[in-house]
């Protein structure tokens, strides 16, 4: 019989930062996994401008292309976060994954708040991302939020944790992801509007 969530250790996996992924071998995974997103988009993007000619050239086609490529990275991300895998094709050519923090894979909807705070981890210079040098777990703003690790995909969950004890996520953390979404789109929208030369 397994044991109730709160009586299970917290943040169970070891604070030894050689078991995690640090810095460089994080930025080298979202330096892969942003060129594979550009490449999806352009792909849908030239198909867009086939099927629907002159859409680039009216705010709300611009608009509209922007949030197809905010849609394609949010599921890019999300799904590869929260499959089998628990990784993305780059995090997976450096040896990453993506867990919960016993080590364990993560839901759907925990990789898409992760992935929305993420957004709030970019703002004021990436600092949050910069937090990965000083963390235990070398943990960014948005693991921090979404209560995940990138351990190492060596890296096994720990014994008697199941994927269902996971502790549910907080209002706070609701409300910060909630933020991050809310941010993300009024960037889309507001770079769409004052600067829609550099995106047609």
């Amino acid at each position: 019989m397994n044991a109730p969530a709160d009586a299970l250790p917290h943040n169970a996996l070891p604070a030894d930062k050689s078991l995690y992924g640090g810095f460089w071998r994080r930025f080298l995974a979202l330096l892969i996994d942003s060129i594979l997103v550009s490449i999806g988009f352009y792909v849908l993007e030239t198909i867009a401008r086939v099927l629907i000619p002159g859409l680039a050239l009216t705010r709300i086609g611009v608009i509209s292309l922007q949030f197809l490529n905010f849609l394609l990275s949010w599921l890019y991300f999300a799904v590869t976060h929260s499959s089998s895998a628990q990784a993305t094709p780059g995090k997976r050519l450096v040896g990453l994954k993506v867990t919960d923090l016993n080590g364990h894979r993560i839901s759907f909807g925990r990789a898409t708040g992760r992935y929305f705070a993420s957004t709030l981890s970019a703002l004021l210079l990436f600092i949050g991302y910069l937090m990965v040098l000083f963390t235990e777990r070398r943990q960014c703003l948005h693991d921090l939020i979404a209560d995940t690790l990138v351990p190492r995909r060596v890296i096994e969950p720990v014994a008697g944790t199941t994927p269902a004890n996971a502790a549910p996520l907080k209002g706070w953390q609701l409300a910060l992801m909630a933020g991050g979404f809310i941010v993300s789109v009024l960037l889309i929208y507001a770079v769409a509007i004052h600067f829609p030369e550099y995106l047609a």
